[in-house]
Order: structure tokens, then C-alpha cells, then sequence
């Protein structure tokens, strides 16, 4: 093994007839200064290499040739340099016992590898942050054990495959910042080991599938990727396996046990609508669940309070309403949490690990109050005491009690004062009975009965 990196080296890479090792099996020379362009016979020299790193250099132009002849390299990685152009035939079709490349962080162009179809024992596929076109066609893919993709911030668009249960070791799967667009397909809820799922930052739309809330990495937690994603074989025990990830806000690298650990869904900056199923409260392994940036509405979904396990939540910039549900204050591991900008209301929980939470938690919710916001909580008073207050205020005319009592009063006068006297007075019975007849002799010769 041959290891330079962390040296501050400049210049280029010389050729291979230049290095008097011809039996080389490990090239290290990451973290340097090393600029140029890689020269077409570098490298020819070292049939039997099978670990190339070369990333964090300045290294520039195109992939030459040489590298068809590196047909046992199982680690290759050219990440963070200014390569370019496309990827030559024979990366993609010669090198059968490639486990790991990774290819961070350059200039190439064009469809990204349209024949991994013999890479049979790829498992770590880095493509992130490169210039990749096109889609994603199921022909190109028979990785049987896959474990990680990550092919972000590139320019790859149409509909998100739904060949990725095809994999059945994928863990991990960052398709972010692309233009993907649709639905999310219904076929990922069958990746029962996926841990990590990034797909922020594209034109995705629908609803989020509730199906998500089955798959079993984020019901239950397993330390069965640890060993996986602490090295790639005992051979090269110094080169961890890592990937980026995006996290409590913040940007980093993860490696070793912290990455076997990390249960992630973002499908932050798309544009789902409708309600948060209620099933992702089933997911009691989640360390982290960003969906901000959507179209979302309806309420917190109550069934958030199983999520004990769970670090960070955003559910910023959407449509959401109603209250916080209280519970939520029970959830002892979070520690990052954003409900702003939405359409929340209410008190605010303030108790428990709710209590560390700043003001800008909640910004853009006019009517949210209590602490940590400056605005006190002024509620009106309970509907049975204003009802009772406004009886209170009613004057005894507008009440039940005083028009029965009218009613009462009225015919109690009218019966003494009509039927009374025709009981105990002859002369007016006489006059009565006498004013009825003058009537209906009237009313007869009105109708000209008479």
C-alpha cells in the first residue's frame, strides 16, 4: 500500500513507469494539492490495484484511458476535483468487481452511466453534485446488493423510478435537489431496510403515501447496518464509508455508527398537498422528519407524540391549522423543531423540552400566543358564562318568565271582566244576549239572508 494523503502535494500525478512498484494494490493521495490533468498512461502499470483514492485534489480534464486496465479495482474515488466530460464505456462495463465509486463533486455531463447492468457487486454509488441529464431507465440498474445511492444535485428529471425494491439492501437513497417530478411511487413502502430517505428539493407533487408509515427500519430500531457502514472490508479499514446528509439544519458528514444509526425522511421543498397521514406517527425509530416547504394542511397529525425517538421536526411553510396537540411536549429526544409560517393557533405547549425552543420555532403563526412569543394568550370567556352574563344583562321585559306571566295575567282579566258579570248580573246578560242578536240580524242582511 502506498498512502500519501494529508501531505500538501503539488503537481500532477506521475506516470506509472515513473513509480517502481509494479505489484501496487492501494493508491492513496486524497487530501492534497495535486492539480493537472491525469496523463493517459497513468496508472497502466498496476493491473492488481484495487483501492484508488484520488479525491480532494484540483485534478481536471477528462478520464483517460488507463483506467480500463484496472479491472480488480473494488474502491475508486475521484470525488471533489474539477473532472469533466462524460464517463468512459469502460467504467462503465469493465470493472465487475467495482464496490465503491465515487464520483462527488466534479464537472461531468451528459446521462448518468446508462450500463451498471455489470456492476453485479456495486454496493456504495456516490454521483452526487455532478452534471447528470436525463432519467433514470430501469435497464440500467441490476445492483443486487446495493446499499447506498446517492444521486443529488445533479439535473435529473421525469417521474421517481419504482424499480428501487429491486434492491434489497438499500439503505440509504438521496435523490435531492433534481427535478424529478409526480407522485412518490407506492412501490418504496416495500423497502423494508431503506433508513435514510432524501428526496427534498425536486417538483415532486400528490399526497404523501400513508403507506410510508409500514416500512420496518423506521418502525423499530436494528443495528443491522453497522458493520455495513463502518468500513468496506478489514482489507482498508481506514477508508469509512460517508455520506452527506442534511440534518437539524445543519450539513454534514456522517460516518461509522452515527450513519448506522440516522433514520431520516425529507421530502422537504416539493409541492404535496393535503393532510400529513396520520400513520408516520407509527414511525417510533425516526430521528428526523423534515416535510417544510410544501402544500400541506389539515392538523399536526396527535399520532406524532409516538415518535420518541425522534431528533428534529419541520413541518415549516405549509397550510397547517388548529392547535399544537400538548402530547407533542412528551417527546424527550427532540431538540430542533420548526412549526413556522404556517396557520396554527392557540397557546403554545410550553413544558418539558417544548420549554428550549426559541420564538423563531413558531414565527408566522399570527395566531399562536404564549410563551416563547410575546403575544399573552387573550381568549373570550367560555360559551355557559357568557351565555349566563348576557341573562344577566337582559331587562325582565325581553325574558320567558315575564311574557308567560303577561299571557297569565291577560286572561285572568278577561274572564272576570266578560264572564264574571254574565254570571252575576240579569241586566247584563239582557244587554248582552241583546247586543249578540242585533248582530246576527246585521250580518244576515248583509249577506241578504234575511
Amino acid at each position: 500500500m502506498l498512502s500519501l494523503r494529508s501531505n500538501h502535494l503539488y503537481g500532477g500525478i506521475p506516470a506509472s513507469s515513473q513509480i517502481q512498484a509494479s505489484s501496487l494494490l492501494m493508491l492513496d493521495v486524497s487530501d492534497n494539492c495535486l492539480g493537472s490533468t491525469l496523463r493517459t498512461n497513468v496508472l497502466e502499470s498496476f493491473p492488481d490495484l484495487f483501492y484508488l483514492n484520488l479525491s480532494n485534489n484540483t485534478l481536471e480534464g477528462t478520464l483517460p484511458s488507463s483506467f480500463d486496465n484496472l479491472l480488480k479495482l473494488e474502491v475508486l474515488d475521484l470525488s471533489h476535483n474539477f473532472l469533466q466530460g462524460k464517463l468512459p464505456p469502460a467504467l462503465r462495463q469493465n470493472h465487475t468487481s467495482l464496490a465503491h465509486l465515487v464520483l462527488s463533486n466534479n464537472n461531468f455531463h451528459g446521462e448518468v452511466m446508462p450500463r451498471f447492468s455489470n456492476m453485479s457487486n456495486l454496493a456504495y454509488l456516490h454521483l452526487q453534485n455532478d452534471g447528470f441529464i436525463g432519467v433514470l431507465p430501469a435497464a440500467m440498474f441490476n445492483l443486487p446488493v446495493l446499499k447506498v445511492m446517492d444521486i443529488s444535485g445533479n439535473n435529473l428529471s421525469g417521474n421517481v423510478p419504482d424499480y428501487f425494491p429491486l434492491f434489497p439492501h438499500l439503505a440509504i437513497l438521496i435523490l435531492a435537489r433534481n427535478q424529478f417530478h409526480g407522485i412518490i411511487p407506492v412501490s418504496l413502502c416495500q423497502m423494508q431496510k431503506l433508513h435514510i430517505l432524501d428526496m427534498s428539493a425536486n417538483l415532486l407533487s400528490g399526497v404523501l403515501p400513508s403507506c410510508l408509515g409500514n416500512i420496518t427500519a423506521w418502525m423499530k430500531e436494528s443495528q443491522v447496518l453497522l458493520l455495513a457502514f463502518m468500513w468496506l472490508s478489514p482489507s482498508y479499514t481506514n477508508y469509512r464509508v460517508k455520506v452527506p446528509l442534511t440534518t437539524k439544519g445543519n450539513a454534514l458528514s456522517y460516518e461509522g455508527i452515527p450513519l448506522s444509526q440516522m433514520t431520516i425522511l425529507d421530502l422537504s421543498m416539493n409541492h404535496f398537498t393535503s393532510e400529513i397521514p396520520s400513520q408516520l406517527g407509527q414511525l417510533v425509530a425516526l430521528r428526523s422528519l423534515n416535510l417544510s416547504h410544501n402544500v400541506l394542511s389539515g392538523h399536526i397529525p396527535e399520532s406524532f407524540i409516538n415518535l420518541k425517538k425522534l431528533e428534529s421536526l419541520d413541518l415549516s411553510s405549509n397550510h397547517l391549522i388548529g392547535k399544537i396537540p400538548p402530547q407533542m411536549t412528551q417527546l424527550d429526544s427532540l431538540s430542533t423543531l420548526n412549526l413556522a409560517f404556517n396557520h396554527l393557533s392557540g397557546r403554545i405547549p410550553f413544558e418539558n423540552k417544548f420549554v428550549t425552543f426559541e420564538a423563531s420555532s413558531y414565527r408566522g403563526n399570527k395566531e399562536l400566543c404564549g410563551p416563547p412569543l410575546e403575544n399573552d394568550c387573550v381568549f373570550s370567556s367560555p360559551p355557559q358564562q357568557h351565555e349566563e352574563e348576557e341573562d344577566e344583562k337582559q331587562g325582565i321585559g325581553e325574558s320567558d318568565f315575564f311574557f308567560f306571566s303577561c299571557i297569565a295575567v291577560a286572561y285572568v282579566l278577561g274572564f272576570w271582566s266578560v264572564i264574571a258579570p254574565l254570571l252575576l248580573s240579569r241586566n247584563w246578560r239582557t244587554t248582552y244576549y241583546a247586543k249578540v242578536d242585533s248582530c246576527i240580524e246585521l250580518c244576515k242582511e248583509k249577506l241578504h239572508l234575511s
